[in-house]
């Protein structure tokens, strides 16, 4: 049974990573829908990893999981070869959070991490599943694709995905760095979405909020109006 006290105390990074409604008796948790662009303008850091090992402790603060990964890419805030690593609040010693992203050593994954929040010794991927991507091999292609734990429902919502591409096409030349392949903004049939192409889209992403954008506001498209008012970047250390 997760307990309330608990909850209390993680109720910071809770916020951080943008559930918006806990309901304890039916476990479940409620998530604010973010796109990619406000993915990498809020996260900490942003890198392709393998999972070394998951341990629960407890801290000053309650139950948590301490994960710990290896970097094979990075997308943002680290380098190849580091070891992160992070803890997640946990309700309980045997009661993860609903909706906290589940990991096991040797898997691989896309991660958009969160800074902790105020307050908090906590971390997460950003916005919970949204921010976690698992890495899976696609049979057809014998490409990598990642999704993540809403089937990457919201990944371009509210996005002009034409000014995205250019954007990336542009950032590439400048650094002598230009491919011919083609980006892919749409998921394999629901299976995923092609990691290097959501790689090479997060990287330029990140490159307008180092220059000072906000991405999330530059490359608006289509249905932002309504999918992001209502969200606003959430407070980190």
């Amino acid at each position: 049974m997760i307990n309330p006290r608990g909850l209390m105390r993680c109720a910071p990074v809770i916020y951080l990573m943008g559930v918006f409604l806990f309901a304890g008796k039916a476990q479940a948790t409620s998530m604010v829908a973010i796109n990619l662009a406000q993915t990498v303008e809020w996260s900490r850091q942003g890198f392709v990893c393998q999972v070394r090992d998951v341990t629960t402790t407890h801290t000053s603060r309650g139950w948590g999981e301490l994960v710990r990964c290896d970097v094979l890419e990075n997308v943002f805030g680290t380098s190849v070869g580091q070891t992160i690593s992070w803890i997640q609040v946990r309700g309980g010693e045997k009661d993860p959070i609903p909706g906290m992203p589940q990991f096991k050593p040797g898997e691989t994954h896309l991660i958009f991490l969160t800074g902790a929040a105020p307050g908090s010794k906590f971390q997460a991927p950003l916005g919970l599943g949204q921010g976690d991507f698992i890495v899976v091999p696609d049979p057809r292609s014998k490409r990598s694709l990642a999704v993540n734990g809403y089937g990457n429902s919201f990944l371009f919502r509210g996005l002009d995905t034409q000014k995205i591409a250019a954007a990336v096409s542009a950032r590439e030349k400048a650094a002598n760095n230009s491919t011919a392949e083609p980006l892919q903004f749409n998921a394999a049939e629901r299976r995923g979405n092609d990691l290097k192409s959501l790689v090479r889209i997060a990287r330029a992403l990140r490159a307008e909020v180092e220059a000072g954008a906000k991405p999330s506001e530059k490359f608006a498209g289509g249905d932002s109006a309504s999918f992001t008012a209502h969200v606003k970047r959430p407070p980190q250390k």
